[in-house]
């Protein structure tokens, strides 16, 4: 414990290896000696030293973590629980880490602190919570409502070293947002200042006027008060670094002070020498505490160089430019809304003498909503007053017969294409430009018009952002847009872009460059273009509306024209189906009645020598129902292939076994005509990758069956196998019948449905077994062709042959 004792957080006396040495040494005893609950603190303090001496906040991160685990485990009253994170307050305190990790920290050092017995030390965590709080920028109303809870807790306790600050705090969030709570508004309205002041100046309390003043300067400055606020940061330079000791309202007060010194500055009166040096000593304070810890004091940092350098080399454009920049980017990035606020407002005054209304716009707006979100409403207030008072508009002076026929040469096209040539001839010829093209933005993404499609981006998307004219007449202007590789590429010496704007909203911009000439672009040059480009972007905003109508127009002219052949595709193909089915169904029906009514009579006679005539009638009944079944088949094969509700099982399957298959379902209508059906012995060994259920009924039972439908009696089918290669075989199915005339042939796949044709012994089919056919194979990825000669054209070689083309394996479409 001796060697604990003479080690102190916030100081170091020894070198930082001689503390954690000494840590470490502390850490063996604790252990040896069985005060684990010491241990916790030990192992903090090491963690601090690694962070704040050593810069390894990594480190520091997880030796916290661990002295955070040691005493959940071995410290069950907290004993030292305070103790471990005072020093990571201190640790963060002294700026090695985002500051937002630290309220988490305090909160958790309040419960330790209330746990302990240490209730000053928990008041400790929550006046410093609040305190963090504000440097966040955390909305104004949500903090007063903390703050309130925070001071209801001091005042039960009777802290008063921590009141005073609290009710300063307080006293700076009413007087910027008009909060108040009925528990502190009488005490905080009554607040004197100068008494306070006077009170704390008797007591030598340098901590108290460091507060007040600090709070003070930065509340006049947001409000632009900057004679009061000038006044306050010299009061707080004289208490500051020995009243706020180290704390984070310090560096706050060495960000604004550059802000407020940079006003007093610009005033150029007899204080101009000590506003300076006022400025820049708190500028190299705010830009080692960047360099320390870049996430908390980054965007400070830049945005007070971009006012000092404003404010001191007024023309050093590009680096005021940069700075102003970064503090915006870094300010969003690390959610410090009043930070980027304030930098979006005084980037927008800098800009001001540069015409860039547009962007101006753009930055005002942008402060007014990250204020918002801040909660300042006074200042809201205060912006809201000063938009009502200023007024806008510039005379331009030009010949108005010029703008006359200008205007009337844009407005009176209509045609796209027309209206963007024109554009871009009349600003060629207005501002001697040498190239000049149309930029859009469709979609999110560029499109260029013109001769030269190439154009600088970076530049073109600042336009389009801002609606700003942007003109650059030499290379060092055009270092402002130093990453767009466009400039390095082209080196144009003169260039101008002109945004086309209209009801608030850019259009297209124009880019307008002179390759041998500088300063081409001057204002004078380009009034007319200026004045026009509103009757442009109007007049182009007109074509792309009538062209995008007559798109649409002819998109919808177009479906509907598709949709009503369908319909009526769909009709005549309906229309078609059921004269088929009526024509089909109603032949096999009668000859089924027929079948019926001959068997009744020849059972009445129950003669015996009757029976085999039975049998025969009997079998023809079987094969008509057979008929029917097939045909029922077709119609729904047909009717899901349209609805394309067709779920295939694709699978290697042997293809002889499909065949035996379809051959033995039609093996009665065979034996009737006497014909016989040879298979190929190449066949047998053969495999196919397809649905076998769609292979046999709806491909091969068709097939099958038209060939013994039109063959002769005692006529023969054949099944040959063709060719085999490592994907795809193919065989065919030749029958020696009738075969189809030319008409048929012709027409083969035009229709869906054909009212089907009589066999050779007077068969009726389902009319649409050839388009089954063809609808399956190609579901398969293979090949279906149909050769056929009619007897009246060949009576000798007369007969069909189809030969299909299967795949032997999966296929990648």
């Amino acid at each position: 414990m001796k060697i604990l004792s003479n080690m102190s957080p916030s100081c170091f006396i020894q070198s930082p290896e001689s503390m954690l040495l000494n840590c470490l040494n502390c850490l063996i005893l604790t252990l040896k000696h069985g005060n684990t609950d010491v241990s916790s603190y030990v192992v903090s303090l090491m963690g601090f030293v690694e962070g704040v001496a050593l810069s390894n906040y990594k480190r520091a991160h997880d030796l916290m973590k661990l002295a955070t685990q040691i005493s959940d485990r071995f410290d069950p009253h907290q004993k030292y629980k305070s103790k471990l994170i005072f020093s990571w307050n201190n640790f963060i305190q002294f700026y090695h880490a985002p500051i937002s990790e630290s309220t988490n920290w305090l909160r958790k050092g309040h419960a330790a602190g209330i746990n302990c017995g240490d209730f000053n030390f928990a008041n400790y965590c929550l006046y410093s919570t609040f305190s963090r709080e504000l440097f966040l920028g955390l909305n104004l109303k949500e903090v007063y409502a903390n703050g309130v809870e925070y001071s209801l807790f001091a005042d039960s306790i009777s802290d008063q070293y921590i009141i005073p600050m609290m009710q300063i705090m307080r006293r700076f969030i009413s007087l910027m947002s008009n909060e108040y709570d009925k528990n502190f508004i009488q005490r905080d309205k009554d607040f004197d200042s100068e008494a306070f002041e006077k009170a704390q100046e008797e007591n030598n309390d340098h901590q108290n006027l460091a507060w007040l003043h600090i709070f003070d300067s930065i509340r006049h400055y947001i409000h632009e008060q900057y004679d009061l606020a000038y006044q306050s940061t010299l009061k707080a330079e004289v208490h500051g670094e020995v009243g706020a000791q180290k704390q984070i309202v310090l560096f706050d007060h060495y960000f604004y002070s550059v802000l407020i010194s940079a006003m007093e500055m610009k005033k150029k009166s007899s204080t101009y020498a000590k506003a300076m040096n006022h400025a820049k000593r708190n500028l190299k304070k705010i830009k080692k505490a960047a360099k320390t810890m870049p996430q908390n004091f980054r965007s400070r940092y830049h945005l007070a160089q971009a006012v000092f350098l404003e404010a001191t080399t007024p023309d050093d454009e590009k680096a005021i430019y940069l700075h102003f920049h970064k503090a915006i980017d870094y300010a969003n990035m690390d959610n410090f809304p009043q930070v980027e606020a304030i930098a979006c407002e005084r980037f927008s005054e800098y800009l001001e003498q540069f015409e860039s209304h547009g962007y101006c716009r753009f930055l005002t707006n942008r402060a007014y909503e990250k204020y918002k979100q801040w909660g300042a409403t006074n200042k809201i207030k205060l912006i809201d007053y000063k938009a009502s008072q200023s007024t806008t508009g510039k005379e331009i002076n030009i010949d108005t017969k010029t703008f006359v026929e200008t205007a009337h040469h844009i407005s009176s096209e209509r045609d796209l294409d027309k209206l963007i040539l024109k554009i871009i001839d009349t600003s060629v010829n207005y501002s001697n430009a040498q190239i000049g093209s149309l930029v859009t933005k469709e979609k999110g993404e560029y499109k260029v018009y013109g001769e030269k499609k190439e154009f600088p981006k970076v530049l073109v998307d600042f336009v389009f952002n801002t609606g700003d004219i942007v003109r650059l007449d030499t290379l060092e202007q055009q270092e402002r847009f130093i990453r767009d590789t466009y400039f390095k590429d082209n080196r144009p010496q003169s260039v101008v872009a002109l945004p086309l704007t209209a009801n608030d909203q850019t259009h297209a911009v124009i880019y307008l460059e002179n390759q041998t000439t500088k300063g081409v672009f001057t204002k004078d040059k380009t009034e007319v273009l200026e004045v026009i480009t509103t009757q442009m972007a109007l007049s182009l905003e007109n074509a792309f509306i009538l062209r995008n109508l007559e798109n649409i127009v002819k998109q919808r002219t177009q479906e509907l024209e598709k949709k009503r052949s369908e319909l009526e595709l769909s009709y005549k193909e309906k229309e078609t189906l059921i004269r088929v089915l009526c024509h089909d169904l109603a032949n096999i029906v009668m000859a089924n009645k027929a079948a019926l009514r001959r068997v009744t009579r020849e059972l009445e006679k129950v003669e015996i020598e009757s029976i085999e005539d039975i049998e025969k009638y009997l079998s023809r009944l079987s094969l008509s129902l057979k008929s029917e079944a097939y045909i029922i088949n077709n119609v729904r094969s047909m009717e899901m292939a349209k609805r394309d509700a067709i779920d295939l099982n694709f699978q290697e399957i042997e293809l002889y076994t499909a065949l035996k298959s379809s051959i033995e379902t039609f093996e009665e209508q065979a034996l009737l005509k006497n014909v016989t059906v040879n298979i190929d012995e190449k066949i047998k060994t053969s495999t196919v990758f397809c649905d076998m259920i769609s292979l046999s009924v709806n491909v091969l039972n068709n097939v099958i069956n038209n060939a013994i439908k039109f063959s002769f009696e005692d006529g023969q089918i054949d099944v040959n196998f063709i060719r085999e290669d490592e994907n795809n075989i193919q065989f065919c199915i030749r029958d020696y019948g009738i075969g189809m005339t030319k008409d048929f042939r012709d027409n083969l796949f035009e229709n869906s449905y054909h009212e089907s044709t009589k066999g050779t012994s007077q068969e009726r089919g389902s009319g649409f077994g050839l388009g089954i056919i063809k609808f399956y194979v190609d579901k398969f990825n293979g090949k279906l062709e149909i050769q056929s000669t009619h007897q009246d054209e060949n009576p000798d070689g007369h007969g069909t042959s189809i030969l299909i083309t299967l795949p032997k394996k999966a296929q990648n479409n």
